[in-house]
């Protein structure tokens, strides 16, 4: 992975530690990202699906190996089969989805680079929001999206355009917008799976 030469506008300030070689801020941006993969943004530990589909398999074992004794024991082997393998296949498919996004976000972060964009387009604008957070009052609160839109030139030559929009209250009165022209750096793995800092 390079080290980009000066400091850009980061549409996300988590990022600036990976300007210097760290991975930290890289790494969080990966798994927030929606776009750059589906698996990185898993926030289940592998290890919860693999208990998950033990203990189901465990308690299968447990009403198979037991024969029924009454009629409504018969009558509900089939509902307890169906409800543990159930939850058995949903909590194999989290553990595999949440490896598998684990091995995604490493190979990423060992093949990606740093590549130096420009900035076509910045606009800022004010959202409220109204809903409950976590821990929130509920009370309206303010937001100041920024959008940038920007350009980059691949490895292979090729140009790509993209947009990318966050939240940065500290440049809510918009005289501090990055302007046209000014660098941004992305990192970038292939054509299909980039991202702005």
């Amino acid at each position: 992975m390079t080290t980009p030469l000066r400091e850009p506008f980061l549409l996300w300030q988590a990022s600036r530690d990976s300007l210097n070689g760290g991975r930290e801020g890289l790494d969080l941006r990966l798994r927030k990202s929606k776009g750059f993969s589906p698996f990185f943004s898993s926030r289940h530990p592998v290890w919860l699906g693999g208990i998950v589909a033990g203990v189901c398999v465990l308690f299968l074992i447990g009403v198979l190996g037991n024969p029924p004794q009454t009629l409504e024991e018969k009558a509900a082997i089939p509902y307890a089969v169906a409800l543990l393998v159930g939850v058995g296949v949903l909590g194999a498919f989290n553990a595999i989805q949440s490896w598998r996004g684990l091995r995604l976000r490493a190979r990423a972060l060992g093949m990606g680079q740093f590549i130096e964009g420009k900035i076509i387009s910045s606009s800022g604008r004010l959202s409220t929001y109204s809903g409950s957070r976590e821990g929130g009052t509920g009370e309206p609160t303010d937001f100041y999206n920024v959008t940038i839109e920007y350009e980059f030139t691949t490895p292979t030559g090729q140009r790509l355009w993209a947009t990318a929009t966050n939240v940065r209250n500290d440049l809510e009165n918009g005289l501090n917008l990055p302007q046209s022209g000014d660098s941004v750096q992305i990192f970038y793995v292939d054509e299909r799976r980039f991202l702005l800092l």
